[in-house]
């Protein structure tokens, strides 16, 4: 117990000494980049949808989207995100610093106790969980807010499967609750977990006093099955949601053609990555995923590799096992070869090489001077040759010394931290003993942190403290001047900013939101203005004003860093100027309301051979008509006149008609909208809202049909008069998600009750 508060002290301190700067200049602590643009909105828009008590439909997620499936990989599903919802919006920026702390103190003391399961010296594991919790992973990663929930479930289990092969007290149902956790708690990464588990049993059974029939672990599938239907209610809701999102792939072929992959993850074995750092290595990249981070603080791998020649047994096998897997082609299996730059397994990696340096000191085995001059070579070597080679293949130059270029700059920022590592690394060998090892982790965690700070800082970065604090905080979330949206999702607004995700702060719906989970059946209307799925949306550079007149946009705000982003014909649409602190706000001149009628309908087919087409305005053609799939024409046809694709439309003249016949009343939340509409004959009302088949449709509390139409948004057929239009959503795949979870409830009292038995 005291080595565990030890163990709390020296994290907060750590962690203390790399934040210490922002903490005493702003008060709080916030690496820039995605929690600047992603968690804190959308924490905020967590807060919001969990306090509504129907956290389904999220109106600020870019045109509306299912709240669920968009969000279960940022925040719906950590606890430490349900913490921060207990802090006021304004607060938000301490919750998060503060939650950060916890973050960290939960991963070391969750690594301490597997290493302590593992029979490691209290000693060695508090080491051992400093080594994980300031991982090069671990670091590299702080502005992803939400991989450090990863990184903690997958120790616990560990725990759970060592307790299962051990026969202990419940560790059934131990099982269960660690394999839930780890699906639960973010779905991205529980094949990397679970693959990695996987080959730790594989090496684990071949311990001698490890004695597991076959029944037994067929056992173990089952309570793993139980805890993946536990997690149901989340998952279900989840794969409905993004099945058929367009994901970066490869095939096989591409799997051999990247040596300087395999070179870059080697050289991380060796050599601390403090951020997704520009990097030569890659292949028709510049900036090397961060995900690509395997270095341990102090030790690399020298203790992990002398470990390995002096032993055979299970430790051995993993550590060579899991270093094949990483330096090779098969490290795509992890991520099912979804993204050849993706290597978001590595903190298994991590903690594996952990396991085996910190038994290494455990056992007094010998370690020499000639170890270290040895790992020197091979270390340095492993970094040249990776620059080298890397540079080589993609003829590129660096001009030393150009201390003015952030690449340039970054490569050397590291090296001299790879210096100093090798530095203490010789030290520790010199005065070689378990207490020497945790001095040197310690020094070494007080370098990792604050290089990966200031790399992050104004002092050396656009994006740092300031600029993040400044440009999105101050401005955004503290600033009364741009009120917080009352009201119902009505209009919606396009916020044109550096971090489009802000307008999410303010309760306001916008057309700008960055996420990577999005809807795909809108796939091409976000083609039609130059966006793909997952950019950032701020950065589609054509159509934007008709765009925004389809989408009913009435505010257009214009944050001044980004007037640059402002194509010309945009300012015709701009009227009734307000000026606050850093921004510009206009109305939409041609706003249209949400829910209007067509006079006449198109082929969709005749749309999607335009998309491609740069000269073509898209949403202007689907303002002159509504697009309809060949399964509806027919139907089109008894309300609508066919009409055509014609290359000269007018602007004023398409608004003023689509205004003819539009909804009197629209009101949103997350349950889906009402509205009320007259008509004077029978007609396809269109909403510029995905149709997404958690929706129903009812007019007049009747059941009616929801029509995909123009490039994957929604219309209902309305009878002539006056008529009150609902759509209710519900998440597809909730239901049977739900009732799967009630099966796996069901099965985990039965594994309790025959644990209880067998005690």
């Amino acid at each position: 117990m005291k080595k565990s508060y030890q163990l709390i002290v020296l994290i907060v301190l750590i962690t203390l000494v790399g934040a210490l700067p922002a903490l005493l200049q702003y008060g709080c602590f916030l690496m820039s980049a995605d929690i600047a643009s992603q968690q804190v909105p959308f924490i905020i828009e967590t807060k919001r949808m969990l306090f509504s008590g129907y956290p389904f439909w999220c109106w600020n997620h870019l045109i509306g989207d299912n709240y669920v499936g968009s969000y279960s990989f940022y925040t719906l599903t950590s606890p430490f995100v349900w913490i921060n919802c207990l802090f006021p919006d304004k607060w938000m920026i301490y919750g998060i610093t503060f939650t950060l702390f916890l973050k960290m103190i939960c991963v070391g003391l969750v690594t301490y106790a597997y290493l302590r399961k593992m029979s490691i010296s209290a000693e060695l594991s508090t080491a051992g969980a400093l080594m994980y919790t300031f991982s090069s992973f671990a670091i590299s990663n702080l502005f992803y807010y939400h991989f450090m929930e990863p990184m903690l479930a997958f120790p616990l289990l560990l725990i759970a499967i060592e307790r299962y092969l051990r026969r202990e007290r419940f560790a059934g149902i131990g099982l269960i609750m660690a394999s839930f956790l780890v699906f639960f708690i973010n779905y991205y990464f529980a094949p990397c977990s679970m693959i990695a588990a996987l080959v730790y049993v594989l090496c684990r059974l071949r311990d001698k006093e490890i004695r597991v029939g076959f029944s037994r672990m067929i056992y173990a599938l089952c309570l793993i099955g139980v805890g993946l239907l536990l997690s149901s209610f989340i998952l279900l809701p989840t794969i409905a949601h993004f099945e058929g999102n367009p994901r970066e792939n490869y095939d096989l072929k591409s799997l051999f053609s990247g040596a300087g992959l395999a070179l870059e993850r080697i050289r991380t074995l060796f050599e601390p990555k403090l951020l997704e750092a520009p990097n030569p290595v890659f292949e028709n990249y510049v900036y090397g995923f961060s995900s690509n981070a395997a270095n341990v603080p102090v030790v690399g791998v020298l203790l992990a590799g002398l470990y390995a020649l002096r032993r055979r047994d299970w430790i051995t096998y993993l550590v060579v096992a899991s270093l094949i897997l990483f330096a090779t082609p098969l490290n795509g299996i992890f991520s099912f070869f979804t993204n050849p730059y993706y290597s978001r397994w590595a903190y298994a990696l991590t903690l594996f090489l952990i396991l085996a340096s910190v038994k290494f000191v455990d056992d007094k085995m010998p370690l020499k001077m000639r170890h270290f001059w040895i790992y020197t070579f091979i270390a340095c070597g492993a970094v040249l040759a990776a620059h080298g080679f890397g540079m080589h293949l993609n003829n590129l130059k660096v001009h030393w010394p150009n201390f003015s270029h952030s690449a340039t700059m970054t490569i050397l920022i590291i090296h001299v931290v790879f210096v100093i590592q090798m530095i203490v690394l010789g030290f520790f060998v010199k005065r070689y003993s378990s207490r020497m090892l945790l001095v040197c982790v310690v020094v070494m965690s007080m370098i990792y942190f604050p290089t990966r700070v200031f790399i992050d800082s104004d002092a050396y970065s656009k994006y740092g403290y300031r600029s993040m604090l400044h440009g999105v905080i101050d401005k955004y979330l503290l600033d009364n001047n741009l009120p917080y949206h009352e009201g119902d999702f009505e209009w919606r607004t396009d916020f044109i900013a550096m971090y489009p995700n802000v307008a999410m702060m303010k309760n306001r719906p916008s057309v700008a939101t960055f996420n990577s989970i999005q809807n795909p059946k809108v796939k091409s209307l976000f083609q039609s203005i130059g966006y793909e799925i997952g950019k950032n949306p701020a950065k589609a550079n054509k159509n934007v004003v008709s765009y925004d007149a389809l989408m009913s946009v009435k505010e257009i705000i214009i944050y001044d860093d980004s007037l640059r982003l402002i194509e010309p014909s945009r300012e015709a649409c701009l009227t009734n100027e307000r000026q606050g602190e850093g921004y510009l706000v206009y109305d939409n001149k041609y706003y249209i309301p949400m829910g209007f009628t067509y006079d006449s309908y198109i082929n969709q087919s005749a749309i999607d051979s335009l998309l491609n087409d740069e000269q073509v305005d898209v949403p202007l053609q689907l303002l002159a008509n509504m697009a309809v799939p060949d399964s509806l024409i027919t139907m089109a046809s008894t309300v609508m006149n066919k009409g055509e694709v014609k290359m000269t439309l007018s602007m004023d003249s398409l608004v003023s008609e689509r205004r003819k016949n539009v909804c009197s009343t629209f009101s949103g939340d997350t349950h889906g909208f009402k509205a009320t509409i007259t008509l004077p004959q029978d007609n396809l009302v269109f909403f510029s809202v995905p149709c997404d088949d958690g929706f129903t449709g009812y007019v007049d509390g009747v059941k009616s049909t929801i029509y995909n139409v123009n490039l994957g948004l929604s219309a209902i057929k309305v009878g002539q008069g006056s008529h009150k239009i609902e759509f209710r959503y519900f998440p597809k795949g909730l239901r049977e998600g739900l009732f799967l979870t009630l099966i796996g409830l069901i099965f985990t009292l039965l594994v309790l009750l025959v644990d209880i038995k067998r005690r």
